[in-house]
């Protein structure tokens, strides 16, 4: 155990470990000295550069970038080789270390706020009388107790560097008294546990039938322009034109520039270097592969036959003798060096080769990226000041598009749907140029040129979009009306069970909880409200869910077990609890969010 204390991979753990522990409690970490928390102002210091400001401190780019990189590595080794990381998952993941990273900085103004820094003391004291769980788990014997003796001895050694560990504790410590606040604000009553105890466990036997809107039969596939005119006429707001937007664009993409390959190249031919020295394949994978799902595994990518990588890779590697490594190949995921340990043919004949490789991928570095910023401003600042993107673009030898008006709805040509454009432009007036603003692939520049406002449609123009809504209309309105006539029959003396055979329909009789699922009618509904409320021997009326309507009948319901709530009521208060703390915490950040301002600057720097 001394040893393992002594061990940085010991002090790496317990610092995964306590990352993890709060994500999955509060949903948020605490940071440890980040580099740029905790500076004032709304300048940053001398070579630093800030990704936020929270009131007037400041998130700096270098952490935001290493956080950046580290989720997209472990990303990355959950996948299979090869496999890339989308541009909507890099969007995804770029918003949660945004996210968490001003609120560790929301958390330290408010620790600081409220006076909840523990002290030397306290910490010391915590280690010396009540350590954390992480700490305990690496003290226990066999038995699975916590060796006392061994802790203190760890305690008094001299050679084990204890200053990592007393920030942590420095660190868990206003989370536990935050977590002890909202515990507090927090309360379940008995008869909400109750409530959601039957919710969970009230089954009722039910006997319901009627129609998925979408599994009726119209008579007719299409009723005629005369029937369709009248439809139109009578809902003349769902078949407006929108309005249209007449817009110029300079398109900035973000890309590697050919420094930013070059760079690549360099450091390809220094681990050919090294490979040249004797280094083996393996070692320089390990060191320098971005590939994260086999770099600790010296780049191995197993066994595979032809149609397994992408091309370029594919016919590099196969075309390796035994042993060799491929000069550097480019494919859409960067650059690799491929090495072929060995080769052999599969039961039917097929060639299949085991290989390695290492990837440098060619990514836009900060200063391609403030380039780009560079001009796209200075456009942005000429086109306003001559009036005319077009006229500010030939002057930079910049291209200038110019697409088709299009629909906030609609597509936009040669870019496809835009969301970047599409809430850029309602923003804007006729004539106003744009600053640069951040799409998902590339920056933009744009002059709004004109708007077309709403316009009325006709059936000509129309029709397609008229018959889909009339079918649909027509389809719910018969659902609606085989329903009517269940429950009209049963009003009439007949029993539900008769109706339903007289009608036709299949009856369906079930024992249902509000959570299950029921094909045609979904979970959740109105639908499992009723058969969850009403009384055994009662008949509802018409119930119309987003998938048809339905009449049913509560047949019999299950007495509730009592032994059973005092089996669950622990799980259910946890569950309810959790949810309401995590409501009450959320309400909490944006009320932060609100008080201190965040200001987002990443759209400078990133996709």
């Amino acid at each position: 155990m001394l040893s393992q204390m002594r061990d940085r991979n010991f002090i790496k753990w317990v610092l995964w470990f306590v990352v993890v522990a709060f994500v999955v409690t509060m949903v948020f970490v605490w940071g440890a000295d980040y580099q740029g928390i905790g500076c004032s102002g709304s300048q940053a210091p001398q070579g630093q550069r800030w990704v936020a400001m929270v009131g007037d401190t400041g998130v700096s780019l270098r952490n935001f970038d290493q956080r950046l990189r580290q989720a997209y590595s472990d990303m990355a080794a959950s996948r299979q080789p090869g496999q890339p990381i989308t541009a909507d998952e890099r969007i995804a993941v770029q918003d949660q270390v945004f996210e968490q990273l001003v609120n560790e900085v929301l958390f330290t103004l408010e620790v600081e706020r409220m006076g909840l820094e523990p002290t030397d003391n306290e910490v010391r004291d915590v280690l010396n009388n009540d350590p954390p769980d992480f700490l305990r788990r690496q003290f226990m014997d066999e038995n699975g107790v916590f060796n006392e003796e061994a802790y203190r001895q760890a305690l008094a050694d001299p050679r084990i560097d204890w200053v990592p560990i007393e920030g942590i504790v420095r660190n868990m410590l206003p989370l536990n008294r935050l977590q002890q606040i909202f515990s507090t604000q927090v309360h379940i009553s008995e008869e909400e546990l109750r409530q959601e105890f039957e919710r969970r466990n009230i089954q009722s036997k039910i006997l319901y039938a009627g129609s998925s809107w979408r599994d009726i039969e119209l008579p007719t596939e299409d009723p005629g322009d005369e029937v369709l005119q009248a439809y139109f006429n009578d809902n003349l707001d769902k078949f407006q034109n929108p309005a249209t937007y007449a817009i110029q664009y300079v398109k900035f993409d973000r890309g590697p520039s050919e420094a930013d390959e070059g760079f690549v190249r360099e450091r390809l031919d220094f681990i050919l270097d090294e490979l040249n020295a004797g280094r083996s394949f393996e070692d320089l994978a390990r060191d320098y592969s971005e590939d994260m799902s086999n770099a600790d595994n010296g780049g191995d990518l197993g066994w595979f036959t032809r149609g397994r990588m992408v091309p370029e890779f594919e016919q590099a590697a196969f075309d390796l003798a035994k042993g060799a490594v491929s000069e550097p190949v480019k494919t859409q995921f960067g650059f690799h060096l491929i090495k072929k340990d060995d080769e052999r043919s599969t039961e039917d004949g097929k060639e299949e080769i085991s290989a390695r490789h290492l990837l440098l991928r060619v990514e836009a570095s900060y200063a391609t990226l403030d380039s780009l910023s560079t001009l796209a401003d200075s456009l942005s600042n000429l086109a306003t000041k001559l009036g005319s993107l077009a006229d500010a673009g030939t002057r930079l030898g910049l291209e200038v598009s110019q697409p088709s008006p299009f629909a906030l709805n609609s597509s936009i040509e040669d870019l496809g749907f835009n969301p970047a454009i599409h809430a850029e432009v309602q923003r804007m007036d006729p004539g106003q140029v744009s600053r640069r603003f951040t799409g998902r692939q590339s920056d933009y520049v744009v002059q709004l040129e004109s708007i077309q406002p709403e316009t009325p449609s006709d059936l000509a123009t129309s029709r397609d979009l008229v018959l889909r809504m009339w079918k649909t209309d027509e389809q719910k309105k018969m659902a609606r009306e085989k329903a009517q006539a269940l429950r009209t029959a049963y009003v009439a003396g007949s029993s539900l069970r008769n109706a339903i055979s007289a009608q036709g329909l299949e009856p369906n009789e079930k024992d249902v909880k509000f959570s299950d699922y029921l094909p045609g009618v979904g979970s959740e509904t109105a639908f499992h409200i009723l058969a969850y409320q009403m009384a055994p021997a009662s008949v509802s009326s018409v119930i119309e869910t987003d998938q048809g309507a339905w009449v049913l009948e509560v047949l019999d319901r299950k007495p509730l077990d009592t032994e059973l709530f005092v089996e669950q009521r622990p799980a259910i208060l946890q569950d309810l609890l959790g949810k309401a703390q995590s409501e009450r915490f959320a309400s909490w950040v944006e009320d932060l969010k609100a008080n201190y301002g965040v200001e987002d600057f990443r759209g400078e720097f990133y996709n």
